[in-house]
């Protein structure tokens, strides 16, 4: 009867083991890991800046992203920084994609840039857009080049111009999307014709540079760091 018993606790014991245990699980791969965190995290920052005249070469701005995104890959090996700097004589944009983390370390870096007094590579620079889980990468690495159009020669300040900044922005972002196709085109056509950066107007890029209600890069990191206040007044009026 004892062993009976002790048999019955047994298999009943078992049973209960499998109903109470949670299931084993899976271990994952660093690719699993990476996947998932694209998909949650992945953004994609717009930011447009004035080059100075008479500034440091262009080539330094470009050293200094590539340095910073070399370390950025060792820092972050799960958040890989993808997307574009294209540099005129007068103007940039800078389209970069990757987790929140590594874009406001970009944006912190670009701060401290700006306060380097003796050593001046852009100036004015604004957020244009910030485009939160985007379906997939535009780029798929991350790259400069360097462009001159009769365009940009003449390109001078447009302070005064009428057009509304949404209007603009969606320019941008048109353009921005041509430039990632054609870049995709020519990867797959090795030796084909070079790659032709149409419909990015420097002219648009300065004039974005002016506009007041588009956010410098600090005034981003500070709306996102700064704590939230509800006016309930305004609240009972609205809803």
């Amino acid at each position: 009867m004892s062993a009976m018993k002790t048999g019955a606790n047994s298999e009943r014991s078992g049973d209960e083991m499998d109903e109470d245990e949670e299931p084993e699980h899976k271990t994952q791969s660093v690719l699993d890991v990476y996947l998932e965190r694209e998909k949650l995290l992945h953004q994609r920052l717009y930011l447009v800046a004035r080059l100075p005249k008479g500034g440091k070469d262009r080539t330094e701005l470009a050293a200094h992203y590539e340095k910073l995104s070399l370390q950025l890959s060792k820092r972050f090996p799960l958040d890989n920084m993808t997307g574009i700097l294209l540099l005129y004589s007068s103007c940039l944009i800078h389209v970069i994609e990757s987790s929140r983390d590594v874009l406001f370390t970009i944006l912190e870096d670009l701060i401290e840039l700006q306060e380097e007094t003796d050593c001046v590579l852009l100036e004015a620079p604004k957020i244009v857009f910030m485009a939160h889980s985007p379906r997939s990468r535009q780029f798929q690495q991350w790259s400069y080049k360097l462009l001159n159009t009769e365009t940009d020669q003449a390109a001078g300040s447009r302070e005064s111009d009428p057009t509304e900044t949404e209007t603009l922005i969606l320019e941008i972002l048109s353009s921005v999307t041509t430039v990632a196709k054609q870049l995709e085109q020519a990867k797959r056509t090795e030796g084909g014709p070079p790659v032709k950066m149409h419909g990015l107007s420097p002219d648009v890029l300065i004039t974005l540079t002016y506009r007041e209600d588009l956010f410098t890069p600090q005034q981003y990191l500070n709306m996102y760091q700064s704590p939230l206040h509800v006016n309930l007044e305004i609240c009972k009026r609205h809803f």
